[in-house]
């Protein structure tokens, strides 16, 4: 009996615990893909969970349109990003999503 009420003491430990990694930040890095928008100058993006926005932020486009890298810290789930890019005819809007699962970098292309 003893072993039994160990036993049941380490597994509900170990649902705990991996209830509450979950829900730590992650270190990720989002790559805003900016090859197929040539001309870009800057980017606007707000990181959104559930509504609420977590996060906003302003970045000029690296000559070439390369990859802009934004490191952030985000816990596991599904984000909305919506998406100001800024053209030489114009600013358009985008939106994308993202799941975050673990540490890395996510890709997300901004191509029409």
């Amino acid at each position: 009996m003893r072993a039994l009420a160990r036993l049941v003491a380490v597994a509900g430990a170990a649902l705990v615990g991996a209830v509450l990694f979950r829900s730590w930040p992650r270190d990720v890095t989002l790559v805003y893909e900016l090859s197929g928008l040539p001309g870009a100058a800057s980017l606007e993006v707000e990181i959104r969970r559930g509504g609420e926005t977590l996060r906003r932020s302003r970045m000029r486009a690296p000559a070439g349109s390369g990859p802009i890298r934004q490191p952030v810290r985000l816990p596991d789930g599904t984000y909305d990003l919506a998406v100001r890019v800024e053209l030489p005819p114009g600013p358009i809007r985008l939106s994308r999503s993202v799941e975050v699962d673990g540490d890395g970098a996510i890709r997300v292309p901004l191509a029409p």
